[in-house]
């Protein structure tokens, strides 16, 4: 199960930052096109890139299950929501019953792999 999105540098700011909006987009307004994804990123969020960058990083995201295409139509998985969910709550319960920075196991290994990979990470839970 993917846990969750989480992105950090890694040399393609351009190409994180596009998922970023991407996601930020879908967080309120449901279900879209790429083509209109493509229009509120240019339109309202003045960032410029191609309508093919942003079929590409959509289509990365519906593979990594952090979106779910119905028909020509996108919106943010519901289950990649529930996961990012509980992580935050692991994570917040962590923090607070270990005051010294030991975290759990869980938590331990999906920052390993954020941070190793430097890409949009995925960890199972």
């Amino acid at each position: 199960m993917l846990l969750g999105l989480f992105l950090v540098p890694n040399g393609k700011s351009q190409e994180n930052s596009t998922k970023e909006i991407i996601v930020s987009i879908l967080c309120y307004e449901w279900p879209l096109t790429i083509k209109q994804i493509h229009n509120r990123i240019v339109r309202t969020h003045g960032f410029n890139c191609s309508y093919q960058a942003v079929f590409k990083q959509v289509k990365e995201l519906v593979q990594k299950k952090v979106l779910k295409e119905n028909g020509k139509q996108y919106k943010i998985n519901e289950k990649w929501i529930e996961s990012v969910h509980e992580f935050t709550e692991d994570l917040k319960e962590h923090y607070s019953k270990n005051p010294n920075g030991v975290i759990g196991v869980r938590a331990s290994v999906f920052i390993e792999r954020t941070i190793g990979s430097n890409t949009v990470a995925q960890a199972h839970a």
